[in-house]
C-alpha cells in the first residue's frame, strides 16, 4: 500500500484531527499522532503551525519477503507575529 499525505495545522489538536480522516495505514496514522503528540506546548506568545509529511510504501505478508519503507516528517513552524 502506497501513501502521501502532507498538510500543515494551526494546532495539535487540528493535526490529529487531519491524521484520523487521512487514508493513511494504521501503523503510520499511530505514530503521526503520536509525533504529534510529543510536540513540546505552544506558547502563546509565539503563534506556531504543525506541518505533518509521510509518504512511503507498507507491504503486507512474511517480514523476511517484503519492502517497506517510509518517510516521516513532523515539525513546528514557528510564526513572527
Amino acid at each position: 500500500m502506497s501513501f502521501n499525505v502532507e498538510f500543515v495545522a494551526p494546532s495539535k489538536a487540528k493535526a490529529i484531527k487531519q491524521i484520523e480522516i487521512a487514508h493513511l495505514p494504521e501503523c503510520i496514522r499511530s505514530f503521526l499522532t503520536v509525533a504529534v503528540g510529543a510536540l513540546p506546548a505552544a506558547d502563546e506568545d509565539k503563534p506556531r503551525f504543525i506541518k505533518v509529511k509521510a509518504m512511503g510504501h507498507l507491504c503486507e505478508g512474511p517480514s523476511s519477503y517484503s519492502v517497506s519503507n517510509a518517510q516521516i516528517d513532523v515539525s513546528e513552524i514557528r510564526t513572527s507575529c
